[in-house]
């Protein structure tokens, strides 16, 4: 009989018997049908004719290390046809039939050498491979270790010496034994697991193949043992790994539902949740399509129907996934409703800032054309040689330009642009000096309370625009009630705690309420109530002008507003205004009698008309005018002008040079000159937050001929 017959079968391994002076004494038929010799052929040939060349040098060295100890190593074998593979090879010395020889278990580990290359960045399942060992051969009869291999006295952490002549069930985990005592003598090939116990008495999971042989006429039991540890391990690192994964897809704070063929096959808790159900099977079965709106099924945001009905918008992701062993698609469902609607309000946001911009603008050029038109019918009313006829005209025209001033400084109320001259005003006062003139505005049929909290705080903002938002809002208020209804104006302190109110942040405010039982406003038109030119009322009734007026103001004042309205069950707005502490402001007392003058002034006003204009009241009041389209003109007139020179009457915005650099290269020639500002739309230049430096003057496009005159003396008689 070959050495090798015995375990012939039970070892799916090359099996080379290999003589001390290295010719091969014996193969199994894994070794004929690897290499594809004979097994004649094999038997002629030393180890060194199986080895790739460039190894041969090494045999010596590794047969002396086999047979003194045995040895592990990889390398590179050669077939019959030339080709080369490689291989794991494992020698021992053994005594076969009276010869010393050296066992080699050479396995082919090209496939292997694959995997290890094809899987190198997925770590743990590479370990998984790298670390499979050997198979363990054990032969007993009659329970009685006759001989083991070196791989399954490794796996004990024994020698073959330490096990031989045992029972092989002493190398088992005591709970196993009777099992197997009992399987060893039904002689019926057999496949179970078990567990193998270590020279240290641990235990380690074994897989086990019995096999019963005849040798030399005795019947051997062949048991090839593999430790399945590192499979264990493996299998318990997937389980903690499916564990990990559902427990972080259940506690995950995004929606997370799987579907297959459309129909919904997963949901987890917060999909549940964001999608307004109380459990996970009222959604599982149901179409996919049942979710979203037919206009709305699109693979990025999408609007999602909750169970009650109401919409939510969610930022939708799908991934091609494999669930419970078939193809399905995970969705993911990130709730983006409040970052859309905040999107919405930057986007509308940054559009009244551009329509603000554009107001600003017109205004600008629209105030300088008023002042001309006003400014020259006024000089025209005030002449005593104007007949009748031409009197009235030039009173309408004064009229007309005076409503498009009215226009124009609505228009810089919504953007913002207007310049404010605050004061520390009672709210209350305002309310109640205002209370009989809105009394007349609103008619008999609609009746008019005020609630006003006799404590109230106070606050800093331009007196005459707080009344145009009085104004604004209670004209709004009246044209909401076609029938007539309750007008109510609040005031009250409020105390404003972080994210009590939206946009609103902590502090001290006064509040304005302005309540009516009007007919209200839907969605839409709540999102556009403050835009400029947008009106829900019939062309010729109304410019759209209002909210957006009170808008800039209060935002302008450093203030917030905000309204809350539905259909038929009226509005409410709320001004926040923040409170100050500090008395309130006295009035100024202003003489009526214009005083003239005879100073010096130098004009620069880049606009003909407006400049004409100036210069002829400036004229009419006595004082002597030096003209200049621009500040380098402007530059060059007084160089030129041997004489004093006052007061500088300069526009804001001009081309090449700005007002203020105007009177900042002045001042080096004329160190004593005073300064007069004069714009239609000074925008940001000399203007922050709508109001002017403490130590500027300034006076608003378009202005009458009084109050030209008027503000020219206060400066020039300004000794500051």
């Amino acid at each position: 009989m070959r050495p090798l017959d015995c375990v012939a079968g039970l070892v799916r391994d090359i099996l080379l018997v290999i003589g001390t002076d290295g010719r091969i004494v014996d193969a199994n038929d894994a070794a004929l049908g690897a290499y594809g010799y004979t097994y004649a052929e094999m038997l002629a040939l030393r180890i060194a004719d199986l080895r790739a060349p460039e190894t041969i040098p090494e045999i010596a060295a590794q047969m002396q290390v086999a047979n003194e100890r045995g040895i592990g190593f990889q390398s590179t074998h050669r077939r019959k046809d030339g080709t080369l593979f490689p291989c794991e090879i494992s020698s021992q010395r053994a005594e076969v039939l009276g010869e010393q020889v050296l066992v080699s278990v050479i396995r082919d580990i090209t496939e292997r050498k694959l995997a290890e290359e094809a899987l190198r960045h997925s770590e743990d399942r590479f370990r998984l491979l790298s670390d499979a060992a050997f198979e363990g051969v054990a032969v007993h009869e009659a329970g009685k270790l006759v001989d083991v291999n070196p791989a399954l006295a490794q796996m004990h952490g024994l020698t073959r010496a330490e096990m031989v002549g045992r029972s092989f069930l002493e190398f088992l985990a005591p709970r196993f034994r009777d099992d197997a005592r009992a399987r060893a003598a039904t002689n019926e090939s057999l496949h179970y697991a078990a567990a193998g116990l270590r020279k240290d008495g641990t235990e380690f999971p074994v897989e086990l193949r019995a096999k019963t042989v005849q040798h030399n006429g005795r019947n051997m039991r062949v048991v090839a043992v593999r430790d399945t540890s590192d499979r264990e391990r493996a299998e318990q690192l997937v389980r903690r790994s499916e564990e990990s994964f559902r427990s972080l897809i259940e506690r995950s704070p995004y929606g997370i539902l799987v579907h297959r063929n459309k129909r919904i096959v997963y949901v987890n808790p917060a999909a549940v949740s964001y999608l307004g159900f109380e459990r996970a099977d009222e959604l599982v079965g149901r179409s996919a399509f049942d979710l979203s709106p037919a206009s709305e099924r699109s693979p990025a945001d999408a609007r999602l129907k909750r169970r009650d009905g109401s919409e939510v918008v969610a930022d939708v992701v799908g991934l091609h996934v494999d669930f419970d062993g078939e193809p399905a698609v995970m969705v993911f469902l990130r709730d983006v409703t409040e970052t859309r609607r905040l999107e919405e309000q930057l986007r509308q946001s940054q559009k009244m800032d551009a329509i603000g911009r554009l107001a600003g603008g017109v205004a600008h050029d629209f105030n300088n054309l008023l002042t001309a038109i006003l400014g020259h019918s006024e000089l025209l009313l005030q002449t005593d040689t104007v007949q009748p006829p031409q009197r009235r005209q030039a009173e309408q025209i004064h009229r007309a330009a005076s409503r498009a001033a009215q226009l124009t400084s609505q228009l810089l109320a919504f953007s913002r642009k207007q310049v404010l001259q605050p004061k520390i005003l009672d709210l209350n006062v305002a309310v109640t000096a205002m209370t009989t003139m809105l009394r007349r505005l609103i008619g008999e049929d609609v009746e008019l309370s005020a609630q006003l909290d006799p404590s109230l705080w106070r606050v800093k903002a331009d007196p005459g625009q707080i009344e145009q938002v009085l104004l604004n809002l209670t004209v709004n208020a009246r044209d909401a009630m076609p029938s007539g209804g309750e007008l109510t104006i609040h005031t009250r302190n409020a105390t404003v705690a972080a994210g009590a109110f939206e946009d609103v942040p902590p502090g001290r405010y006064v509040l304005l309420e302005v309540e009516d039982d009007g007919v209200g406003m839907d969605v839409d038109t709540r999102a556009r109530a403050f835009e400029p030119f947008f009106t829900t009322k019939s062309r010729g009734k109304g410019t759209g002008l209002g909210l957006s007026t009170v808008y800039g103001i209060v935002t302008q004042s450093g203030g917030y507003i905000a309204v809350e309205s539905e259909p038929q069950r009226g509005a409410l707005f709320r001004v926040w205004l923040p409170a100050v502490d500090a008395p309130v402001s006295q009035p100024a007392v202003t003489d009526s009698v214009v005083a003239r003058g005879a100073e010096t002034i130098l004009l620069v006003e880049d606009d003909a008309d407006v400049r004409v204009f100036i210069s002829d009241v400036l004229d009419t009041h006595g004082y002597q005018v030096l003209q200049a389209r621009d500040g380098v003109e402007a530059l060059s007139v007084i160089e030129a002008h041997a004489g004093r020179v006052d007061l500088l009457l300069t526009d804001v915005i001009m081309p090449r040079m700005s007002g203020s650099e105007v009177a900042a290269r002045l001042h080096v020639l004329r160190p004593s000159l005073k300064v007069l500002y004069i714009s239609g739309y000074p925008g940001e230049t000399m203007v922050r937050q709508g109001a002017l430096a403490a130590d500027l003057t300034f006076l608003q496009k378009p202005f009458s001929v009084a109050a030209l005159a008027r503000r020219v003396r206060e400066v020039l008689d300004n000794t500051s």
